[in-house]
């Protein structure tokens, strides 16, 4: 499914790293989760920047269509700086799964 953050995160490192461990069909496997719980993380991002009263209307829209831009438009009404909130966030949980790999 692509989301209206895509363009802001970047599992290319991770999928670089698992494709010289694993059979395509795991590196697939572990991508997705990764990408869910990648988005859990950057969905609290959001949340956590937008209002409460706010939460229900953004969710019914997202859910109604995950990749239109204009919710990175309701965003940055609240939070200006929200795209480098999700750059942030896809990097830190990247570094953490990447450590969980060298460890």
């Amino acid at each position: 499914m692509h989301v209206f953050y895509d363009h802001l995160t970047d599992l290319n490192e991770v999928q670089t790293i698992l494709s010289s461990q694993l059979q395509p069909e795991q590196v697939d496997e572990i991508l997705a989760l990764l990408d869910e719980a990648l988005h859990h993380h950057v969905f609290q991002v959001v949340l956590d920047a937008i209002p409460l009263q706010t939460h229900d209307q953004f969710i019914k829209q997202f859910a109604a269509d995950p990749s239109s831009v204009d919710h990175l438009t309701f965003i940055r009404q609240y939070a200006p700086d929200i795209e480098d909130q999700i750059r942030i966030v896809s990097q830190r949980e990247n570094q953490r799964f990447i450590d969980a790999i060298h460890a």
